[in-house]
This record gives C-alpha cells, sequence and structure tokens, in this order.
C-alpha cells in the first residue's frame, strides 16, 4: 500500500512541477523586450530604493533619480565598489525612425536565481506601458548586464 501511496504522490508532485515550469516560461514568453537599458555614467550618491543581497558577490542596487524617469542598476562588490551601472529605460523605435521611452517607477529587485546563460533577476515595477508588473534582469554568469524585460 504505501508503495501506491508514494507512487501517487511522486506522480501529483512532478505533474505539479512540470505545470509549474510550462506557466512560468509561458510567462516569460510574454515579456516585453529584452530592453538594453542606457549605460549610466554619472555618480550614484543617494541611498538605494532596493537592494539585493547575492551571496559571495555583493548585492545589486536599485536608486531612482529624481532627475530620471527610470531606475539605475548598480551591482556593488563585497568591497564596496559598483561594477557597472546601467539606466533600466525600456525604449522602441518607432516606424518613423523616433525613439519611444516609457518611464518606469518603483522598481523593486525580489530574488535570483541560475538560468542557462547567467542569472535572472525578478523584479516588480510600474511602468508607463504595462502598469504594476512584474518582470526580469537578464545578467551573466559573471553578474553582468544582458537586458531586461517586462510584464504588461
Amino acid at each position: 500500500m504505501s508503495l501506491i501511496v508514494t507512487g501517487t504522490l511522486i506522480a501529483v508532485f512532478g505533474s505539479l512541477w512540470g505545470l509549474r515550469s510550462c506557466q512560468r516560461e509561458g510567462w516569460e514568453r510574454m515579456l516585453y523586450g529584452p530592453y538594453e537599458g542606457v549605460a549610466f555614467t554619472d555618480d550614484l550618491t543617494n541611498s538605494p530604493a532596493s537592494v539585493l543581497t547575492i551571496a559571495s558577490h555583493g548585492r545589486l542596487e536599485i536608486y531612482e533619480l529624481p532627475s530620471e524617469t527610470a531606475p539605475v542598476l548598480a551591482p556593488r562588490s563585497e568591497d564596496g565598489t559598483i561594477q557597472w551601472s546601467r539606466m533600466l529605460v525600456p525604449q522602441r523605435r518607432l516606424d518613423d525612425g523616433r525613439t519611444e521611452r516609457a518611464a518606469v517607477r518603483e522598481l523593486r529587485l525580489h530574488r535570483v536565481e541560475r538560468d542557462r546563460d547567467g542569472y535572472e533577476v525578478f523584479i516588480t515595477c510600474d511602468w508607463d506601458w504595462g502598469g504594476r508588473e512584474g518582470g526580469l534582469i537578464d545578467l551573466d554568469g559573471d553578474y553582468g548586464f544582458k537586458s531586461f524585460r517586462l510584464s504588461w
């Protein structure tokens, strides 16, 4: 009897895991982007609005700047040095050649997970082309910036 119960539990767990995986893959395929953002070279002197600690690598920080309509992502090493910084501004080219930008507000970092090509950082924000949504920041295996994607 216990083999039947164990087998049933394994089948149910496997089915739920598979369903969750399919739902996540479907959600990721529906994200807008990838967006490249814009390199940011100014000093970051205010306090970060969101911080995500990454074991043995320091932390990721989000800065909201009063003079900008998009937040800045900056990884800080364990010794306190900012490695690089990137403004997370969604941009798209219009048919007439102009570039349209969306404002991003209240971006918060939630967790980081390893993927095939590096890391995915799960975020939430409020943005012009989607409202209050989730998204992902894609990082390479060395925590370098690749792109970001947002839900609608």
